[in-house]
């Protein structure tokens, strides 16, 4: 190579020289200010008012289930003191309980029973609107008196509940004699 000639510059560098590569530098810079701005606008908006807002959301749908398991509670107790009223309503006075031991006998007799006296016994209670009354008495007569006996009182509208019942037979009689403890709920007032 002769001395004289002078070196062509590489295509690389005549390029750079016209500034060919500082217009996509230039964009490239530029598109990455632009995601670097957009990015902390994302997260600035995350931080100071998305968060927030998912918590205080979050906080309110808490305290919504909250109420509703307590509106849920406060139904079945008014449920539960409807039933607990209507229930009251259907259990007679007190001072009728004579007149429901007379139906008990009155049902006895026409069942083919035979009921010779009746002891009642009021039971312990902490209620002052009913009160408990445990009757005693004995049942005698054939098994399948009895036993419609014992269907009546269980099928009865009144407020009957069988407490206990024992079983004896008069083999002299051909009868079974049941002594029997029932309860029978009625209203004070």
């Amino acid at each position: 190579m002769p001395a004289t000639e002078t070196l062509k510059p590489s295509l690389l560098t005549s390029l750079m020289a016209r500034g060919v590569w500082m217009g996509p530098a230039k964009r490239v810079k530029g598109a990455f200010m632009t995601t670097s701005l957009l990015l902390l606008l994302v997260f600035v908006l995350y931080g100071g008012w998305i968060r927030p807002t998912l918590r205080a959301v979050a906080a309110r749908q808490e305290e919504s289930q909250a109420i509703r398991r307590e509106l849920h509670q406060l139904f079945l107790y008014q449920r539960a003191r409807h039933d607990l009223e209507t229930l009251s309503r259907q259990l007679p006075l007190r001072k009728d309980l004579a007149g429901t031991i007379s139906h008990l006998s009155t049902v006895g007799r026409g069942m083919g029973v035979s009921i010779p006296e009746m002891n009642f016994q009021p039971d312990q209670t902490t209620s002052s609107q009913w009160e408990k009354v445990n009757l005693q008495f004995n049942v005698s007569g054939s098994y399948a008196n009895v036993r419609r006996f014992l269907a009546a009182i269980e099928r009865s509208n009144e407020p009957f509940i069988i407490e206990s019942m024992s079983l004896q037979r008069d083999r002299q009689a051909d009868q079974i004699l049941v002594r029997l403890v029932v309860g029978i709920y009625t209203r004070n007032g």
